[in-house]
């Protein structure tokens, strides 16, 4: 059992992924290639139709000059728990539990797959409250992020 974090770097230059969109708490939905390309960790079972897993940004400085900065996200799950639980992150149950930093690892995801739509916002709720990204912060300052 793997009970940390997933880091990924994706670089934020313009279109959904800009500066003011990728702070800290903002959610995104990655698909489940990139995860399996980035993470060793990461056990991706194809299957036919959409397979994606949530993103939530711990990025807290905004780099100042061109619009390429790298967001540093922890992978979620609805099957594993984890140490972090935040809801209302599906549209179709919004009540439904997240679970974030449960496998450990950096990956990079590059500017080819944002250009790709391998990376997008998540709709259904677009950052954490208040209260969940304080206990974001906590964890993240726990764990020396």
């Amino acid at each position: 059992m793997v009970n940390s974090l997933v880091l990924i770097k994706t670089c934020c230059l313009g279109g959904t992924m800009n500066d003011q969109r990728c702070g800290f708490g903002s959610i995104w939905w990655v698909d489940d290639a990139v995860w399996a390309r980035e993470l060793p960790e990461f056990r991706w079972r194809k299957k036919p139709g959409d397979s994606r897993h949530p993103g939530v940004s711990i990025k807290r400085v905004s780099q100042v000059g061109p619009q390429l900065s790298p967001v540093t996200m922890l992978f979620g799950t609805s099957q594993y728990q984890g140490p972090l639980v935040f809801l209302g992150l599906s549209a179709k149950n919004p009540t439904a539990p997240t679970y974030f930093g449960r496998i450990a690892s950096p990956a990079t995801i590059s500017h080819d797959d944002r250009q790709q739509r391998l990376v997008n916002p998540n709709h259904a709720k677009k950052e954490l409250e208040p209260t969940e990204k304080k206990d974001l912060h906590c964890w993240c300052t726990q764990k020396g992020l």
